[in-house]
């Protein structure tokens, strides 16, 4: 401490309170700061508060006019919940009555809403799966469209090449010969010359094989054909070293350096690699679009054209596409969109006798076409089968045997087209006319339907159905327009249009269909009258030419010099033997049993088509209706194949199918193309018609060569008949015979033949009126007569020879009441029939059918024909039953005899009896 303060303490007390009062003072400067700021800040919080005083205040009147809301709305709410659970109240109170009600009016319920159920579900999985598949058709559409492109630049290119390639040959081909040369294997050509060669060491070298460009191809041999001479023939085989590169390019066969010829494709297309199995051929169609396919080994293009109209102009198509080639020759193409109702051509590009062509044709698995075989046409089968009331329940006529039929054979416009027939006027010569009940003449007897169900046939054998060349198709509709049998195929799978009301669209199909579910309702099958051995038409001109434009000469024999085989004498026989014709055949026929629901076929001309196809068709079709009947006219016409390979007489035995048995006509009636030739009923008695009949009687031969007789395996091969569409009817054949007879003669012999061809055993045919007494006015040949009083029935003569009629009527019931007249096989008529031994002055055939044969009822049946004109007795021990005898038949007795059976003058007589015929009586 400082010395002057030590000494003073006053002033240091001094010092110490300056000093507190100035700490004071800035203390309180200090404080004052302080408190001001203090202050200022409260001032501010004081104004935050304020400020959100306000606003809460504001808020609160928010929420309190927010609460009245929401008080409103509770209390309009709890209104409208008190009315909703009024009404549920009132809903429950009804379904409970429901469920009451359908529990007493479905004891299924709960079954039913199981079911519902899975419905339900299953339509969920639909709008999936329809998601999917409307994502996969913009998939589909945008890969058709690429398709599209890539296809027309590939045939455009291929055309285009071809076409440059091609320019030069075009020229040439004129010099060189066509139709002499074929390529019949890969290696192997035929070829006919001018005139015979001598075949030797230096043969081989007068050939030279080349193709457009001159390049050549090694001979390994020329040989003459097989089966000729040796040493000469004016056929040569050329076999090459290797094989040709192609069947489609252009090559020629050179001989002596100076004579070209054009090799055309011909038997080569039989090799596997163009036999095409799959059953899609045709169209395909579906509502999201359509499938074509066609065979067309040879084209170098092909493609569809579309047409809105069926009668659109070729040119005025409303799309194209061009198809792509798959396999085994088989071209592919695809239209998208609904193309129902529309029509199509296909247009195809390719060689015709060396030159390059390119022509429209129909498609030969057309299943319905424009009027007159024009375009084919787009349709959906399953709304054809909506359209024929009962046809999805519409099946196969039922049959033990083949031999249980009784077949009525008919053209459709000659049945029903006749202003006698009193079928109503639009539907005369239609297939709705034959489909129409209660029709009949003026005197009342039946007509029509009527008169088949009346007579009592089990099966009508309808003249071609399928569609043909000849006439107009709109045109034909009354006795005096053009008129044809049929016998003209062009699209083998198509109704034919002139019996529909309409001959466009899909009205052809549902007329043919109503005809065919009409005739099964009453127990009649439909016998599809087949002609797969020639066309109407062929080459590449004519419009109604279909398989030549496609695959040139393959569907035809064509012998080694260009022409076409002519056994149908209609200028083209069809190669049934060929693998791609048999399958055309197969297919069609299947085609018409599976679809048409047909019970069975008549084949023409069976004798030129190949054996092994008829008995596959027969085998094929047996397969789907056990009870279809296969059968056709066997004679032996020569074509371009060995007789051993055809479906003659001789080559049916053991195969099922049928043959017209021309044998028992000529015996019954005389040689049918001889007017003045005499048969059993016209009173020729020589002894060889009396033997030879006995036997047709027995079904054991067939054949009309009087010098050779074919034997039968099986009845069911025999189709017996005294006439037919063909050559005179049996009325007129009788007449042209006899001229001078009186009608009541001709009546009793046409009688006597139908007698004998109903209780023969086999299975028995006749021609439509035949069982009346019909005539044509002696036209021996009216396949195009369309005079109003030849072809057409005039239902008027059945009225005048209703004894005739009642009569053939009463034969058919006793046949099929009676087995023992259809038994059905040859060692059963064996120990079961016997003939009555006569003089040999006598022409009385008579025979018993005993010991019940074949389980009849009867047990002893005498049937006897009297061809002269006096009565005859026949002795025989017993009390029989008279079923027939002169007009008179019926399945009931009307007389009783005892110890002898009278037969009246051109009649015959059948008896039963329950007595045994001694042995010495026969």
């Amino acid at each position: 401490m400082p010395g002057n303060f030590k000494n003073n303490p006053f002033k240091l007390a001094s010092v110490v309170l300056v000093l507190i009062v100035l700490f004071l003072i800035i203390f309180g400067v200090y404080l004052t700061k302080k408190t001001d700021s203090l202050s200022t800040k409260l001032n501010e919080k004081d104004k935050l508060q304020t400020a959100q005083q306000a606003e809460l205040s504001s808020s609160s009147e928010k929420i309190e006019a927010l609460s009245a809301q929401i008080d409103e709305r509770n209390k309009l709410y709890n209104d409208k919940l008190a009315e909703f659970n009024q009404v549920k109240n009132e809903v429950d109170a009804l379904a409970a009555q429901l469920n009451e009600k359908n529990e007493v009016l479905n004891p299924n319920w709960t079954q039913f809403k199981q079911i519902k159920e899975e419905v339900d579900a299953l339509s969920k999985q639909l709008n999936e799966k329809d998601k999917l598949y409307s994502s996969k058709l913009t998939e589909l559409d945008s890969a058709k469209k690429k398709i599209t492109d890539l296809t027309n630049k590939l045939v455009n290119t291929n055309t285009s090449s071809v076409k440059q390639n091609n320019q030069l040959a075009d020229d040439e081909i004129m010099g060189a010969k066509i139709l002499n040369a074929w390529l019949d294997d890969y290696n192997k050509i035929t070829i006919k010359l001018p005139s015979e060669i001598k075949f030797d060491s230096k043969t081989q070298n007068r050939f030279e094989v080349i193709d457009f460009d001159k390049n050549s191809y090694a001979i390994a041999s020329v040989s003459p054909k097989s089966g000729e001479k040796t040493d000469k023939s004016d056929t040569a085989v050329i076999t090459l070293t290797n094989k040709l590169p192609d069947i489609i390019s252009r090559y020629f066969v050179v001989v002596d350096k100076k004579d070209t010829y054009l090799i055309i494709a011909r038997n080569v297309l039989n090799n596997q690699d163009f036999q095409y199995k799959g059953e899609d051929l045709g169209f395909i169609y579906k509502p999201i679009g359509t499938e074509f396919r066609i065979w067309a080994p040879l084209a170098l293009g092909v493609s569809v054209k579309i047409y809105d109209y069926y009668n659109s102009g070729n040119d005025k198509f409303s799309e194209k596409q061009a198809m792509f080639i798959l396999e085994k020759g088989v071209w592919k193409g695809f239209i998208s969109g609904d193309l129902k109702g529309k029509y199509y051509l296909y247009e195809i590009t390719q060689r015709y006798d060396g030159k390059i062509r390119t022509l429209l044709v129909q498609d030969p698995y057309s299943r319905a076409s424009a009027v007159n075989s024009g375009k084919s046409l787009i349709f959906d089968m399953e709304e054809v089968n909506k359209s024929v009331l009962g046809w999805n329940s519409d099946r196969y006529v039922r049959l033990n045997n083949n031999v249980d039929a009784v077949i009525n054979e008919l053209h459709l416009r000659d049945y029903t087209i006749s202003p006698t027939s009193g079928i109503d006027l639009p539907l005369r010569g239609k297939y709705l006319g034959l489909a129409q009940y209660n029709s009949q003449n003026n005197a009342r007897s039946s007509t029509g339907l009527d008169n088949l169900i009346e007579l009592g046939v089990t099966h009508v054998q309808i003249l071609p159905t399928f569609d043909y060349g000849t006439g107009d198709e709109a045109e034909m509709n009354n006795c005096y327009t053009w008129y044809n049998w049929g016998y003209d195929p062009v699209l083998y799978n198509s109704p034919e249009g002139s019996y529909a009301r309409n001959p466009n669209d899909i009205f052809r199909l549902i007329e043919y269909k109503t005809l065919i579910q009409t005739l099964h309702s009453n127990s009649i099958g439909v016998i599809f009258d087949g002609v797969y051995n020639h066309t109407f038409k062929t080459g590449f001109k004519s419009r109604f030419s279909v398989f030549d434009k496609i695959v040139p000469y393959y569907f035809y024999r064509v012998g080694d010099d260009g022409k076409y085989y002519n056994g149908s004498s209609c200028r083209n026989d069809i190669a049934t033997e060929r693998p791609m014709v048999r399958k055309f055949i197969l297919d069609s026929t299947k085609y018409w049993v599976k679809e048409f629901h047909v019970d069975g076929f008549r084949f023409d001309l069976m004798g030129l088509m190949d054996k092994e196809t008829v008995v596959d068709v027969h085998n094929m079709i047996k397969a789907m209706n056990p009870n279809a009947i296969i059968y056709g006219e066997g004679w032996n016409i020569p074509t371009g194949i060995d007789e051993s390979q055809r479906m003659i007489q001789e080559n049916v035995q053991k195969t099922g199918v049928g043959a017209f048995n021309d044998g028992i006509r000529n015996c019954l009636v005389g040689n049918i193309l001889i007017n003045k030739s005499l048969g059993y009923v016209q009173g020729a008695d020589t002894q060889r018609v009396l033997e030879k009949l006995k036997k047709q009687i027995q079904g054991a031969i067939t054949g009309g060569n009087e010098k050779k007789q074919i034997p039968v395996a099986t009845p069911n091969e025999s189709i017996n008949y005294a006439g037919c569409h063909d050559n005179l009817c049996l009325w007129d054949k009788i007449k042209a015979s006899l001229p001078k007879d009186p009608d009541d003669k001709t009546l009793k012999r046409a009688m006597l033949a139908l007698g004998c061809v109903i209780t023969s055993q086999g299975i028995p045919l006749f021609y439509e009126g035949d069982e009346f007494g019909r005539s044509k006015q002696g036209n021996d040949n009216s396949f195009n007569c369309n005079e109003p009083f030849v072809n057409p029935i005039n239902w008027d003569i059945k009225t005048k020879n209703m004894k005739m009629f009642d009569f053939v009527k009463g034969l058919i019931a006793i046949r099929k009441a009676h087995p023992a007249f259809r038994m059905t096989d040859t060692m059963m008529i064996q120990s079961s029939m016997r003939f009555f031994t006569m003089p040999k002055s006598d022409s009385i055939i008579a025979y018993a059918l005993i010991n019940n044969a074949n389980g009849d009822s009867w047990k002893t049946i005498i049937v006897a024909f009297n061809n002269t004109d006096s009565e005859f007795i026949l002795n025989v021990v017993g009390k029989w039953f008279v079923v027939v005898k002169g007009h008179r038949a019926s399945n009931e007795y009307f007389d009783v005899v005892m110890n002898s059976i009278a037969i009246p003058p051109l009649g015959m007589t059948i008896v039963y009896g329950n007595d045994s015929i001694a042995n010495f009586e026969f």
